[in-house]
């Protein structure tokens, strides 16, 4: 599978800034990919007027996401974006959705 980081990240950073989202705190895979797909998403909300509040990095292949998910929610009811893939990206939303953040509509909180 190809990513295009520009598409993925201004894509979707566009779409949830319009759902209402207005600030966003980032978990980010520690490596070019992720690094490229949090500074598009972080682009494009700027752009469209949300404030980033900070990312947490974590290594290709990370498997304990409890030190990072916290870093995010000390910042109040604001929007946590993945900037990963793959596998990192479902052992995020596993470890979120067992640490009792819930989803609303495309956001967490």
């Amino acid at each position: 599978m190809d990513y295009d980081t520009w598409a993925y990240g201004h894509g979707l950073a566009r779409v949830v800034i319009q759902q209402g989202v207005k600030s966003v705190f980032f978990i980010t895979a520690d490596y070019a990919f992720g690094h490229d797909l949090e500074a598009q998403s972080a682009d494009q909300a700027v752009k469209s007027g949300a404030k980033i509040l900070g990312s947490a990095r974590h290594p290709i292949g990370n498997s304990d996401f409890s030190s990072l998910l916290p870093a995010g929610a000390k910042l109040g009811r604001r929007r946590v974006a993945f900037a990963n893939a793959g596998g990192d990206t479902q052992l995020g939303q596993a470890w979120r959705a067992s640490s009792g953040w819930r989803r609303s509509r495309s956001r967490w909180r």
